[in-house]
C-alpha cells in the first residue's frame, strides 16, 4: 500500500483521464483495480508506458505544502508524509529515481548537478523561515523548521544510499 500510495504521489505525472473522471473503478474482465496496475505501470515502464499523462497535481500540492505557500501546519504535515514514505522499504531507490525523487543513476559521471524539486520545497520554506517571513506563531515555524529539516536529513539518507549503490560499495 506505501508503494502505490508513494507513486500516486510522488509520481510528476498520471492518467488523464484521472483529472475529468475521477479514479477508476475496478476492471470487471481482469478482476483487478486498473489504479493498481496503471501505477505499476508507471513505475515499471516509465512515460511511455501509458497513453495520454498529464502533470499530477497531487504531486505539485505536496510541493506546495512543502515550501509552505500556504501554512506552516502543511509544511508539518507534508515533510513528516513525505519522511514516512522515504523511511518504508516498500519503495526502492530505482523507482524513487523514476519519480525523481533521488538523483538520476549517472549523476555522479555527470558534471551538472541538480536538485530535486524535494530539495528545493525544503529550501524554499528554510528561506522564509528564517528570514522571519512565514507568517506563523515562532512555536509553529520551530516545528515546521524541525519537520523540514527531518525530512531534509531522511531524504539526504535515501540520497547518499543511493549514490553508495551506484558506485558499488
Amino acid at each position: 500500500a506505501v508503494r502505490l500510495l508513494s507513486v500516486l504521489l510522488l509520481s510528476d505525472i498520471y492518467p488523464q483521464g484521472w483529472t475529468a473522471e475521477g479514479l477508476p473503478d475496478t476492471d470487471g474482465e481482469a478482476g483487478d483495480f486498473p489504479v493498481t496496475s496503471t501505477l505499476n505501470a508507471i513505475v515499471s515502464a516509465g512515460e511511455g508506458a501509458i497513453p495520454d499523462l498529464t502533470p499530477n497535481r497531487l504531486r505539485e500540492s505536496l510541493l506546495s505544502m512543502l515550501s509552505g505557500t500556504l501554512s506552516s501546519d502543511e509544511v508539518i504535515l507534508s515533510s513528516q508524509l513525505l519522511s514516512v514514505i522515504l523511511e518504508s522499504e516498500s519503495i526502492d531507490d530505482a523507482a524513487l529515481e523514476l519519480l525523481k525523487v533521488l538523483p538520476p543513476s549517472n549523476h555522479l559521471s555527470s558534471s551538472s548537478s541538480s536538485t530535486s524539486p524535494y530539495e528545493d520545497a525544503c529550501a524554499t520554506f528554510l528561506a522564509k523561515a528564517i528570514g522571519g517571513s512565514c507568517g506563523c506563531s515562532p512555536e509553529t515555524r520551530n516545528s515546521a523548521i524541525e519537520s523540514v529539516s527531518s525530512f531534509g536529513l531522511v531524504l539526504l539518507e535515501r540520497i547518499i544510499r543511493h549514490s553508495w549503490t551506484e558506485l558499488g560499495t
